[in-house]
């Protein structure tokens, strides 16, 4: 199995877990009661596509987590995403956020394979994360993140921003529903690692010459829901809708070869203590 991009699986599966971002928050029925700073360490199983506009799928596996080590700062592990919040407060989170972003190799596309490889890079950034309680409920609640991260391992040299919104609420007892929006934005270097043709690429390919600029790169729909089975395990379910935009979507590389509408989708299960 090759390692591939699992951080979105994520995004409808274990972050319904935001519940521990109220102050000593309770499921309106009584079901259980989860206080300040819960820790969660979970695994998911997921499809994802092999590169980014790949149109071949293949399964996945990844770690998610998250631990609490003084007061309301913690550090989240979300497969290859890692962000640590320094800021001790519920309603507004920020910190470091370091990626490990994978490469393009060995892949199932016979044309695709033939260009030259793209090696896994590690980018560091921030994030800056808002949380806003809607009515009586804790669980029920709007989050906005932005976020942007800056290549440090010399392979794109690029950057990479996306600003995000997520809703969160309960729908029947023990049971949480996520909803979720986002956009993302690429620098030039960033693009043209991924989704141009060079030269020697296109002989390699056959594929045509492409360069591609800097701009919106996507945008994504997320959904999950979440079951809680006990105070300590919950399981989950999610995915994502992903349309690659503008020079992304009209690259041959995914015009041609691959497909700009991007799926994944995936369960998990958590188990969370103080």
């Amino acid at each position: 199995m090759r390692k591939k991009q699992l951080c979105n699986i994520f995004a409808g599966l274990f972050l319904l877990s935001n519940l521990s971002l109220g102050a000593s928050t309770a499921i309106a029925n009584g079901f259980f009661i989860i206080e300040d700073g819960i820790n969660i360490a979970a695994l998911a199983v997921g499809s994802i596509p092999e590169y980014s506009g790949s149109d071949d799928s293949e399964t996945g596996i990844a770690p998610a987590g998250r631990y609490y080590f003084s007061g309301l700062r913690y550090a989240e592990l979300l497969g290859p995403e890692l962000s640590i919040n320094i800021n001790d407060a519920e309603a507004l989170q920020y910190g470091p956020r370091f990626q490990y972003r994978f490469g393009r190799e060995d892949i199932d596309d016979d044309v695709v394979d033939k260009m030259q490889e793209i090696d896994d890079t590690y980018e560091l950034g921030v994030f800056i994360k808002s949380s806003t309680q809607i009515g009586d409920n804790p669980l029920h609640r709007l989050n906005f993140i932005g976020d942007v991260t800056f290549d440090v391992g010399g392979e794109h040299d690029g950057y990479f921003a996306s600003a995000r919104v997520s809703y969160f609420r309960p729908v029947a007892k023990a049971m949480v529903f996520h909803i979720g929006g986002a956009v993302g934005y690429a620098s030039s270097d960033f693009m043209d690692t991924y989704f141009s043709v060079d030269a020697k690429d296109a002989v390699l390919s056959g594929l045509p010459f492409y360069e591609a600029s800097s701009g919106v790169h996507d945008y994504r729909v997320t959904f999950g829901l979440m079951q809680h089975l006990s105070p300590h395990w919950h399981i989950g379910i999610g995915g994502r809708y992903q349309r690659l935009l503008n020079d992304a979507q009209d690259s041959p590389v995914v015009d041609i070869r691959g497909d700009r509408d991007q799926s994944i989708y995936g369960i998990g299960v958590g188990y969370v203590w103080q």
